[in-house]
């Protein structure tokens, strides 16, 4: 088990798609540069979201970072690009299908659910398995215990994100799940 890569999380909302873009590029101009971004855009336009994956598409092309999409098959597939689909988002039907019409990353928030993350696995590029620790992000999530990622890991193979409070101050408290994890996602300590 190899040491998980940080997952780059969008903040819900951006205000200046042009700042925004340059932020981004000097995080993916680091050595140590993410190992897949989510643009995860809330409470704004289809047309925002499109111009946001307009500007933000070529540079994770250009510094190789997968780009996935949050809740939105439907522009995933129109930009080719990866999604993430939360538990009312999508079915294993809809993931299915995207996996017909796509070769692109498909992620599934699992939230602590075994059965789901069970479900998914075999059809998805990764579970994610959270909150960890209350977040400021998703405030009503319910957190995830550790023995369900640490359960799921050792029946499955399918890689494992984390998610939700994750922080410098905090990750030791989850440092016993991380060889069982391909992903740490972060939203808020990066953004805020």
């Amino acid at each position: 088990m190899s040491v998980p890569q940080i997952y780059l999380i969008s903040p819900p909302k951006i205000e200046d798609i042009n700042i925004f873009a340059k932020q981004l590029e000097e995080i993916f101009s680091l050595h140590e540069k993410p190992g897949m971004f989510q643009l995860r855009l809330k409470d704004c336009s289809e047309n925002q979201i499109e111009e946001a994956i307009v500007k933000i598409k070529p540079l994770c092309n250009h510094y190789a970072v997968p780009f996935i999409l949050n809740d939105n098959i439907s522009l995933a597939l129109k930009y080719g690009i990866g999604v993430h689909v939360g538990g009312k988002d999508a079915s294993l039907e809809d993931v299915l299908s995207f996996k017909q019409q796509s070769r692109n990353i498909i992620g599934v928030s699992c939230y602590n659910s075994l059965e789901r993350a069970k479900t998914f696995a075999g059809h998805v590029t990764y579970v994610s398995f959270g909150a960890m620790f209350p977040s400021k992000t998703k405030e009503s999530a319910k957190l995830c215990h550790k023995e369900t990622v640490v359960e799921f890991a050792k029946t499955h193979k399918t890689p494992i994100s984390i998610i939700g409070g994750i922080t410098t101050q905090n990750l030791h408290e989850i440092s016993d799940i991380l060889p069982f994890t391909s992903f740490v996602c972060v939203i808020s300590c990066v953004w805020q």
